[in-house]
């Protein structure tokens, strides 16, 4: 049987983890995106997904699993498309 010196180690155990957990978590979690630009084209949204040199963007009509994305150049103000297919196995 545990005895309840045991169960009072044990309490302060979970005391302290879920402590240190809440404070990391807090101190994450202003670096966690939570809103993205966008930018629209053909009134379609279209979220920034990431930026390079400054005027080229790659952009996704949603933030995660796309099959469409468009490279967007802001200098000539022209885009293209690429689509990802699935192969079968």
């Amino acid at each position: 049987m545990l005895s309840e010196e045991r169960f009072g180690f044990f309490y302060i155990f979970i005391f302290i983890y879920f402590s240190l957990l809440s404070l990391s978590i807090g101190y994450i979690r202003p670096e966690l995106r939570t809103t993205y630009d966008y930018l629209e084209i053909e009134n379609k949204r279209y979220y920034v997904l990431s930026i390079h040199r400054n005027n080229i963007y790659v952009l996704g009509e949603k933030t995660k699993d796309n099959d469409e994305f468009l490279f967007f150049n802001q200098d000539t103000l022209k885009y293209y498309r690429i689509n990802i297919t699935k192969m079968p196995n």
